[in-house]
């Protein structure tokens, strides 16, 4: 791990409040439905991204050279080996066959989402949960607003 300066921390801090920001906000939107369909779509699809560079830094992936990791906020966080972490790890790999990724499969299932995409936020918050709380040792100020986003969305 790298040693950053605090506002390097800041600023990766900063990106990740809006990506959990903008997965709750995007999976409140889905729950609360969209009358036009492709709005709905573009909801959809930013919600799987959201919740697929959440998954990733938290570590359903393996992190590229330059990704924001928890490590990076000087905590030793490993991806849980759950049941309820699998079933994120199995999302992740969906959604980057089927959305960002143009594959054979996706091309295959055009007519529809053949798995609970609605699930995603009861697997996943739960584990970054986890994480804020391995955060506030450390950073008790980014915790505490992490928390707070997490508790309202």
């Amino acid at each position: 791990m790298d040693e950053h300066s605090d506002d390097e921390l800041g600023i990766a801090f900063s990106a990740l409040d809006y990506e959990i920001d903008a997965f709750l906000r995007d999976s409140a939107a889905l729950r609360n439905g969209s009358r036009d369909h492709a709005w709905g779509n573009e909801i959809l699809e930013a919600y799987l991204v959201h919740g697929r560079i959440l998954a990733s830094f938290l570590g359903a992936t393996s992190p590229h050279r330059d990704d924001i990791t928890p490590k990076d906020f000087g905590i030793d966080w490993t991806w849980p080996s759950t049941a309820e972490a699998k079933v994120v790890v199995e999302h992740v790999k969906a959604i980057n066959k089927h959305l960002a990724h143009l594959s054979w499969e996706r091309a295959a299932h055009r007519d529809g989402v053949w798995w609970d995409l609605t699930e995603l936020p009861r697997f996943l918050i739960p584990i970054f949960r986890d994480f804020v709380d391995e955060l506030e040792s450390v950073h008790p100020n980014y915790a505490a607003i992490l928390r707070a986003r997490v508790e309202a969305g």
